[in-house]
């Protein structure tokens, strides 16, 4: 087995990378799954409550554009 190996180290290193990624690949979605889920469920939250306030902003137009509003009007300055 050894006379094996030293004959064809290079072939035997390329299979051990290949099982070593493949097992990588096999445990990465669960990985991602465990430790992203509260992150992304909390983005989503964030994103929900994002949308919430520009629909009630009186600054935003339906489609989301801002509306040109005068500085004064902005920071409630009564010009006279």
């Amino acid at each position: 087995m050894i006379a094996l190996v030293q004959e064809n180290q290079q072939l035997f290193i390329l299979s051990i990378v290949l099982l070593l990624l493949i097992v990588l690949l096999w445990l990465l979605p669960y990985a991602i799954l465990h430790y992203a889920q509260q992150p992304f469920t909390r983005a989503m939250r964030y994103w929900i409550k994002f949308k919430q306030n520009v629909r009630q902003n009186k600054h935003f137009h339906q489609f989301g554009e801002v509306e040109k509003v005068r500085p004064n009007k902005l920071l409630n300055i009564k010009m006279e």
